[in-house]
């Protein structure tokens, strides 16, 4: 506590000033909490003196409220780059939010070993038996098939644990993300489904992204769509990623907000969301102090969608789409984007569209960096 103290006096954190006789002041409240290694055992005690800010009230005390947050793909960013740059000056990062990192001979590994254990525990599922996939190759939920769960509750606990676990893990991305749908009101099949993600959980539980030291540390994606997967929408369903050097940095697996009308149309809308995170992308690298002066190569298993974003005529098949969908074709243009063309056998998106065969599913999560804990020369095991 008196080092809490003194930190927060050393940062000027607060101004003392005279108590204004109108003013109510918030109160503080010390928080405790133990900081543990990577095996569980206890590295130190930790407290917090934070501001009651809940017994503020809206409009009176504030009017706005800004909270600054990290987001996950940055972190990814900066360990592809240490990683491919080899940097030294970079402290002993081991544990960052939940996130565990290990520097090997390799490289860079990111995991989640700890939390994945914990789940499993936490859930009951510690016994069970794994299996080689999160979800049955050609599977159909559906919102009202089965009978209700008596205990919703632990089936969004589950969810929810699964999506912060998707940080590290894109293989479960699309398996998660299509098992977030039920949430409001899930059935027995929806749970046994869930429990499947867990079962496959448990046969790669060491497994986590490796980033691999040197290499071509060039920014590449892949993007694809399933047309018209979700059985109760028909809407279909984004999946993007991209890698740097040799791990993924960024992916997404997301329902479309609308239903298209074609395959093209799926696929169109799909190179459009990865050109946005592309974007970013480079936005954010440019703030590393790494531009990119380079197109970014972008690759799409659909010809017609490739034609589409090239073609700067508007064709009266495209007149429906939204304006906004059309930014993957100005990106073309400007030569920031490259679309190419890969086999739908090559196409690693694919793992964020659809359930896949064991076989096809083993060989993109390879391509995306993941290995298991060993095979990265990590030594120990939490």
């Amino acid at each position: 506590m008196d080092e809490e103290i003194a930190a927060l006096e050393r940062n000027q954190t607060w101004e003392l000033v005279p108590k204004s006789t109108d003013v109510k002041p918030i109160s503080c409240k010390w928080v405790y909490k133990l900081k543990r290694h990577s095996d569980g055992s206890i590295e130190r005690h930790k407290a917090r003196l934070v501001a009651r800010g809940f017994s503020q009230q809206y409009g009176l005390d504030y009017d706005e409220t800004f909270s600054p947050v990290a987001k996950l793909t940055t972190v990814r960013v900066l360990l592809a780059l240490a990683a491919s740059f080899q940097m030294k000056e970079l402290g002993q990062l081991k544990h960052f939010l939940g996130l565990e990192i290990d520097r090997t001979q390799e490289g860079i590994f990111l995991c989640q070993q700890k939390y994945s254990k914990d789940l499993l525990k936490k859930f009951g599922m510690i016994g069970c038996k794994p299996i080689s996939t999160p979800m049955e190759p050609n599977s159909k939920m559906c919102a009202h098939e089965g009978k209700d769960l008596e205990d919703t509750t632990m089936y969004r606990q589950l969810v929810g644990s699964l999506i912060y676990l998707t940080l590290t893990r894109p293989d479960i991305s699309f398996s998660v993300g299509v098992m977030s749908r039920y949430m409001q009101n899930p059935k027995k099949t929806h749970l046994e489904a869930v429990r499947r993600i867990l079962r496959y959980m448990k046969s790669t539980l060491d497994y986590g992204i490796l980033y691999k030291r040197g290499g071509d540390c060039k920014v590449i994606g892949y993007c694809d769509a399933d047309y018209g997967g979700d059985h109760d929408t028909r809407r279909s369903t984004t999946g993007y990623v991209f890698m740097l050097g040799s791990g993924a940095i960024s992916w997404c697996s997301k329902r479309q907000p609308t239903v298209s009308l074609s395959t093209t149309e799926a696929e169109y809308r799909a190179a459009t969301m990865a050109a946005q995170e592309s974007t970013w992308l480079v936005q954010l690298l440019e703030d590393l102090h790494q531009p990119i002066d380079y197109a970014i190569p972008l690759y799409c298993d659909n010809l017609s969608a490739i034609r589409l974003a090239e073609n700067p005529i508007f064709h009266a098949r495209t007149k429906h789409m939204e304006v906004h969908y059309h930014y993957i074709r100005e990106k073309v243009l400007q030569e920031e984007i490259i679309l190419e063309h890969v086999k739908t056998d090559d196409q690693i998106a694919d793992l964020f569209t659809k359930a896949l065969s064991g076989r096809k599913f083993g060989m993109f999560c390879q391509q995306l960096g993941l290995v298991e804990r060993k095979k990265a020369d990590v030594e120990g095991k939490c």
